[in-house]
């Protein structure tokens, strides 16, 4: 049986990724031969009673004990404090790389400043993206350039995957960008989300009959579009009509708090917080709408939407990234550069005839049934985790050679043949691996 060491963080840590690890793990468990890897000594102790939990410091890591397995599956998110580590062991051991974000600028920029590296941040930059990118990195940690326009300009992703011999995502969008920037061998997996069979959101779950409920939740960054959210419902007409709930992390309470205040929302919008599994279900529950704005996205699937979908909730969603190609009949998109016409327009369509918007909820959770089962998730990832093991290293090996001959070409003769380049590159490689 394939046996594999899983590295990701575990709850509760506050990432979905350690949703992500415990909705597929029962159904990886049926198909090899797993243990788990966490720096996190305070996780979720009934998790020990499902799969074998080891600890691990990324400094003074057990090599011989990791070395036996078949495989090193390495969880990879755009948050330092939970992928820090993960990502050092891969660099230093390579394994398959489930990417949870397709854009990691956060991550390695979080990654550099927490251990005042800011040099060898600002020569990847360099390495990848050529001198203007160094320039443009050294402005954005002088606070000079917008964290949005370095994401979408410079995302890092192949820092993830210096040392990878594959990479899943979760989105055909990622799977398209993916192909493009590397020579692993790639896979597109869907997120795992078994549907629930006790949600099936109905009216009847309505907590009033005049006041309809509104729902932002997850981990709030800047990105989650909370401040026009805010203004949208602050300048809404038949605003008394409606009130919002915000639960989850939110990247400034204070601020949103404050925004709450200054918009004169204090009545209408509660900022809930962390809340227990439960009480966010139920809250999903008797909610009417949901939004799940993003920009800029990290570019992959959200569990967030898979959530909203289990509760047949209709949702507002930016499209663009994976959320793009889907369905106009599963989501409400709203344009970026019309977010509060849109927002309006759409509130003020579900409280003059709600039903064609819980017809979009129902649509969504009839594509979370046919696209994102735990066991056809897990059984493509072992499937593809052996076709990993099968094939040769030579694609990394070629991806280095790609990078390196244009830098051997600066100080070798005009007419020295590409082959005899290449040869040297590999030889660089060689030693250097």
């Amino acid at each position: 049986m394939l046996k594999l060491s899983w590295f990701s963080p575990l709850l509760p840590a506050k990432t979905d990724i350690a949703h992500y690890t415990m909705r597929l793990l029962p159904a990886l468990l049926s198909r090899c031969d797993l243990e788990l890897w966490t720096t996190d000594k305070d996780f979720d102790p009934t998790i020990s009673q499902i799969a074998k939990v080891n600890f691990y410091d990324s400094e003074q890591l057990d090599w011989a004990k990791l070395c036996q397995t078949d495989l090193i599956v390495y969880n990879i998110g755009n948050n330092h404090e939970f992928h820090q580590d993960i990502w050092l062991v891969s660099q230093r051991c390579p394994g398959l790389v489930i990417l949870h974000d397709l854009k990691l600028q956060g991550l390695f920029t979080g990654i550099y400043r927490s251990n005042q590296q800011r040099e060898d941040y600002l020569n990847k930059m360099l390495y990848y993206y050529g001198a203007d990118a160094q320039v443009i990195g050294r402005l954005f940690e002088e606070g000079q350039i917008s964290e949005k326009f370095v994401v979408e300009k410079f995302p890092l992703t192949p820092l993830a995957l210096a040392n990878a011999r594959g990479v899943v995502c979760h989105s055909r969008y990622a799977y398209q960008q993916l192909l493009g920037i590397n020579y692993l061998p790639t896979s597109y997996i869907p997120l795992p989300y078994a549907v629930p069979t006790g949600h099936s959101h109905s009216s009847t779950s309505r907590i009033s009959e005049t006041i309809h409920r509104l729902i932002v939740f997850g981990y709030l960054g800047t990105n989650r579009r909370l401040e026009v959210i805010l203004e949208a419902l602050a300048s809404f007409p038949r605003r008394s009509e409606l009130c919002l709930d915000i639960y989850g992390q939110v990247w400034d309470a204070d601020y949103i708090q404050q925004r709450i205040q200054d918009l004169e929302l204090t009545e209408l919008v509660q900022i809930r917080g962390f809340v227990p599994e439960e009480e966010l279900e139920q809250a999903l529950d008797q909610a009417d709408l949901a939004f799940n704005l993003r920009y800029p996205t990290m570019g992959e699937a959200s569990a967030s939407q898979l959530r909203i979908w289990s509760h047949s909730l209709p949702s507002f969603v930016t499209p663009v990234g994976w959320y793009e190609g889907l369905s106009p009949d599963t989501v409400i998109p709203i344009r970026l550069d019309h977010e509060l016409e849109d927002i309006h327009y759409h509130l003020q369509g579900y409280l003059d005839n709600p039903d064609p918007y819980k017809s979009v909820g129902i649509a969504g959770r009839n594509r979370l049934a046919e696209h994102h089962s735990p066991e056809t998730c897990a059984e493509q990832l072992v499937e593809f985790a052996q076709e990993v093991l099968k094939a040769p290293l030579f694609p990394t090996m070629q991806y280095l050679m790609d990078r390196t001959v244009p830098e051997i070409r600066k100080w070798t003769p005009e007419n020295c043949p590409t082959a005899t380049l290449q040869g040297l590159a590999k030889a660089v490689h060689f030693l250097t691996y």
